[in-house]
C-alpha cells in the first residue's frame, strides 16, 4: 500500500514557528517605515503651510495672519480673537490654500477643512475625523507661533510676527505637549512625543527630537516645547 503524503505534526510546527519569528523580525520594520511615510507626508503638509504664511505676508505688509487666542498656541481656528479672524480662516477664506467639506458628527453640518492643517499623526493618534477635530477642538493639527504681539500676550510663549522676524525662528509646527492624549502628534511606542517636525520663517522644515526641544510655553492647556531658537 502507497503510504500517504503530508505534512507531520512536528513539521507543521516548525512552518509555524518560523512565520511567527519572520513576522516578529519584520513588524517593527513595517512600523518603521510607516511612521517615517507619515513624518514626511506631515513635513510636505508644513511646507506647503508655509508657503502660504509668507504669500499672505507679502500680500499684508509683511505680517502674519493672527494667532488663534490669547491663551494659548494652538493655532488657526477661531474667528473673533482679538485683533481679528486667525490662520486657519484666513489662508482658505483668502484663497492661499484649498478646502474640501467634510461631515462632522460633532455638529451634524459640514465643515471647511484644510486638509494639510492635519499631520496624519494627529489624526490617527485622535481616533476622530478632521472635521470632528475642528468641531470639538476648535484647531488644526499644527501649532502656529505667530501673528500675536508678545507684549499683549504677557510673554506666555515664543512669538513670531513678520518676514522680518529672524528666519531662524520657528514659525509652525508640530505639536509637542505634555498632555499626549491632547498634543501631540508623533508619538513613540511608550505613547510619549518622539519629536515633531518645525516650520521656520526663512521656510525651511525640519525634524527635530524631543530630547533636543526646550519648554516654549507653560500655560492652563499644558507645556509647550520647541527647538530652542533665537
Amino acid at each position: 500500500m502507497k503510504k500517504k503524503e503530508g505534512f507531520t505534526l512536528v513539521e507543521l510546527l516548525v512552518v509555524i514557528s518560523i512565520i511567527a519569528l519572520l513576522v516578529a523580525l519584520l513588524l517593527p520594520a513595517l512600523q518603521s517605515a510607516k511612521e517615517a511615510a507619515s513624518r514626511t507626508a506631515c513635513l510636505d503638509n508644513l511646507r506647503q503651510i508655509g508657503i502660504a504664511f509668507r504669500l499672505y505676508a507679502y500680500d499684508h505688509n509683511g505680517k502674519f495672519p493672527n494667532a488663534a487666542t490669547t491663551s494659548y498656541p494652538t493655532a488657526f481656528w477661531d474667528l473673533n480673537p482679538p485683533g481679528g479672524p486667525c490662520a486657519y480662516y484666513l489662508l482658505y477664506e483668502q484663497g492661499y490654500l484649498p478646502s474640501v467639506q467634510e461631515y462632522s458628527s460633532y455638529w451634524n453640518a459640514d465643515a471647511t477643512i484644510v486638509k494639510i492643517f492635519y499631520c496624519p499623526d494627529y489624526v490617527r493618534n485622535s481616533g476622530m475625523t478632521r472635521a470632528n477635530l475642528l468641531a470639538e477642538r476648535q484647531c488644526g493639527g499644527y501649532v502656529f507661533w505667530g501673528g500675536m504681539d508678545p507684549v499683549v500676550m504677557g510673554g506666555r510663549y515664543h512669538c513670531v510676527q513678520s518676514l522680518n522676524d529672524n528666519a531662524e525662528r520657528v514659525l509652525a509646527g508640530d505639536s509637542v505637549c505634555s498632555d499626549p492624549t491632547f498634543g501631540c502628534n508623533h508619538l513613540g511606542r511608550d505613547g510619549l512625543a518622539v519629536g515633531g517636525n518645525f516650520l521656520y520663517v526663512d521656510g525651511h522644515v525640519v525634524f527635530v527630537n524631543a530630547a533636543n526641544l526646550i519648554i516654549a510655553a507653560n500655560i492652563a492647556s499644558g507645556i509647550y516645547w520647541l527647538p530652542p531658537t533665537p
